[in-house]
């Protein structure tokens, strides 16, 4: 039987599709702790899709905030 979950969670390649960066960017990313860092569930990595979505909006808006300095 298949839940669905109202946060979906996301391997590597759907957070790489999703946000147009690459996955060997995220890996780097990752090893350095920098952006969103994901769960290992099962020897695997998660993020959560809310989790994304987030860091895109605070990567938005701190661009935003730079532009008006």
């Amino acid at each position: 039987m298949k839940v669905a979950l109202q946060d979906p969670l996301l391997r590597i390649e759907d957070v790489a599709a999703l946000t147009g960066i690459p996955v060997n960017t995220w890996r780097t990313w990752i090893a350095s702790k920098k952006g969103p860092q994901p769960a290992k569930l099962g020897g695997r990595l998660f993020w959560r899709r809310s989790q994304i979505d987030r860091w895109l909006d605070e990567q938005f808006a701190a661009a935003a905030a730079s532009e008006r300095k």
